[in-house]
């Protein structure tokens, strides 16, 4: 879940929303999210590379800088290396990876930052330095969705053309409960007709900031 309260207004903004270009620094709560998705308490070397292997395709598709940070490591201090377009930190002995991402937040909050983790204390500090938070699951599902090769379809197509740029179930999934938040259609009067030209409700800055951030995902 979305650490984000949706509202039916929310989710006519992200209807009318036009693709946006700026990036975003994706800062992954490496093992939150691996335990997470494999429901396994012991994530192998084997898992984690894989995984590497998915965030870099995703880095690469998107342009967007991916920090994944996860506890322990080599060292008894922080080790960060970059993996193919992936920045990958090992928080080290001193401090575990959520000390880590709380002080990262703090020295970049003024850098456009998106946190993925399901860890509430780490979402609710984000929240505190309005910068906001997406599942585990939900981003880990979106993840196998981009970076899972889709069968090329024939040159010679003829039939229905698509125009969605491309399928994204995981975003239809956040939206859909978005909409289950949106009132129950009525009969219209011509009061309500006229009220229809009123001003609608204006988002608020963090209404703004999410929409845009699940935009560009």
């Amino acid at each position: 879940m979305v650490f984000f309260t949706f509202t039916s207004t929310l989710f006519t903004f992200f209807k009318e929303t036009h693709k946006l270009g700026t990036k975003m620094i994706i800062v992954i709560d490496g093992y939150n999210v691996l335990k997470q998705n494999l429901k396994q308490t012991h994530i192998t070397d084997q898992a984690k590379q894989h995984f590497f292997v998915q965030l870099n395709n995703y880095s690469n598709a998107k342009g967007h800088a991916i920090v994944v940070v996860f506890d322990g490591g080599p060292y008894w201090g922080t080790d960060t290396e970059k993996i193919g377009g992936i920045t990958v930190v090992h928080s080290g002995s001193k401090e575990s990876a959520d000390d880590y991402i709380m002080r990262y937040l703090d020295t970049h909050k003024g850098k456009e930052l998106l946190l993925i983790s399901t860890d509430r204390l780490l979402c609710r500090h984000a929240w505190d330095l309005s910068i906001e938070s997406i599942d585990a699951i939900d981003f880990y599902q979106l993840l196998q969705e981009e970076t899972t090769q889709k069968p090329a379809q024939p040159k010679n197509n003829q039939g229905v053309i698509k125009l969605t740029k491309k399928n994204q179930p995981e975003l239809d999934k956040l939206m859909h409960e978005a909409s289950k938040q949106m009132p129950p259609k009525k009969n219209v009067t011509a009061d309500d007709a006229r009220s229809t030209q009123r001003p609608s409700k204006v988002l608020s800055k963090k209404e703004r900031r999410m929409l845009k951030k699940i935009k560009k995902l």
